[in-house]
């Protein structure tokens, strides 16, 4: 529960700070035609790996990025095509009161 609460506040937060203004991060590109080249991108920049994952109701894959260790942190969606975009991204990222989670599966 602890975990949903935080990823949800994590995901209204990143709808809030869309703006590159507010951040220290800037992402130079928004879209990928694919979540591998997405994810590969996020851990060659940021070090950021996928922390948690989720099923929209529009039928998109929510992916939460995260690299604990400096705090940064991606939120991106997948559509079903394959097309893969940044919904928001910030610093400050911490795990609370969370063991490392459970594979669901794959959603991308």
């Amino acid at each position: 529960m602890t975990r949903i609460i935080a990823l949800a506040a994590a995901i209204a937060l990143a709808f809030a700070v869309r703006t590159a203004d507010a951040l220290s991060i800037v992402v130079t590109v928004d879209c990928f035609p694919a979540f591998d080249q997405m994810a590969d991108a996020l851990l060659d920049q940021y070090g950021e790996r996928p922390a948690a994952e989720m099923l929209a109701k529009n039928g998109n894959a929510i992916h939460l990025f995260a690299a604990p260790s400096v705090g940064t942190w991606t939120i991106i969606s997948t559509e079903p095509g394959g097309q893969t975009c940044t919904l928001g991204y910030g610093t400050d990222f911490q795990v609370i009161g969370a063991s490392a989670p459970e594979p669901a599966g794959e959603l991308h």
